[in-house]
């Protein structure tokens, strides 16, 4: 995991979670998802990355801690996503064809599901539910 801070007062800047992994021979580094994650991303704003990528000697740091590596694996990038690449001096980006959807998050479960399920389906659900639980608590082995 890199972390930079601004100077002076250290404020944190950027958090790249990263991890190194050696799969038999080869020695990889990427995102610390734990390959769960819908997309990867570095923690931090396009300002603050903008002028981490103006300075060739925190870019040139980065790059410098990261290696050795055989392989440097960063999938997952949503299209919107932050130009992190750049970082790596890769110009362009190659889409996958492939992408998740996003969803509002909401404080609650009872939040987010007022809003985002229709209130017959919630009434479905909640009889299932009632169903379900007449049957007896259910346990996983």
């Amino acid at each position: 995991v890199i972390v930079v801070r601004s100077r002076p007062g250290g404020k944190l800047a950027m958090v790249l979670p990263l991890v190194r992994r050696r799969y038999t021979l080869l020695k990889v580094v990427e995102f610390a998802d734990m390959r769960v994650s819908d997309y990867v991303s570095p923690v931090t704003d396009e300002e603050t990355l903008s002028r981490i990528l103006a300075d060739s000697r925190i870019v040139a740091s980065i790059r410098r801690l990261l290696r050795p590596y055989d392989l440097l694996r960063i999938g997952k990038l949503a299209d919107r996503s932050l130009a992190m690449e750049r970082l790596f001096g890769i110009e362009k980006r190659e889409s996958m064809g492939m992408s998740a959807y996003s969803s509002k998050l909401e404080p609650t479960f009872s939040a987010w599901r007022e809003h985002q399920l229709d209130q017959s389906y919630r009434k479905e659900l909640d009889k299932k539910s009632r169903q379900l639980g007449r049957l007896g608590e259910a346990r996983f082995k």
